[in-house]
């Protein structure tokens, strides 16, 4: 194992950092894509604080310039999905859940949210019951990592 990794893409660095700082902090889409398995969205800032995808408002941890947009890179195992909405301070999209995988230590759910983007959600120690149907994804708003638009591979 190396203290610090290069991405690399078609000769050009795209991001040099720790294992952790690519894997939870990717500058662009394609390291977020490229260094394990994450869920991306396109968003835009409608204030300070909060983000619009689609015609759903998301808080976001981090401050963003009005209008401008982003990409929030998502992670499955930071989702966690609830038959409420969470409150005001945590995203929150409702979802349908299409087809789960049992995989022992864990159940990865595939999602169809209302904007036909389909969505990965792993959950850890799932139990005996598994989810069906509509539910909400959720997540702690510092755990979606915003990839400002100019770091955005459009060509990937």
């Amino acid at each position: 194992m190396s203290d610090m990794i290069v991405v690399m893409r078609k000769g050009v660095i795209h991001q040099i950092g720790t294992a952790q700082q690519i894997y939870f902090e990717p500058r662009t889409t394609f390291v977020a894509d490229f260094i394990g398995t994450t869920n991306l969205l396109q968003v835009k800032a409608i204030d300070s604080g909060t983000l619009l995808y689609g015609q759903s408002p998301l808080p976001t941890a981090r401050p963003v310039k009005t209008g401008d947009s982003y990409c929030l890179s998502l992670r499955p195992e930071s989702l966690q999905l609830s038959a409420t909405p969470g409150d005001n301070s945590r995203i929150s999209i409702p979802a349908t859940i299409a087809h789960k995988m049992f995989l022992g230590e864990k159940v990865r759910y595939i999602l169809n949210d209302q904007y036909e983007k389909e969505w990965i959600v792993d959950a850890f120690d799932p139990g005996r019951q598994l989810l069906n149907g509509p539910v909400y994804l959720t997540c702690a708003k510092e755990k979606a990592w915003l990839i400002e638009e100019a770091e955005i591979d459009v060509d990937q």
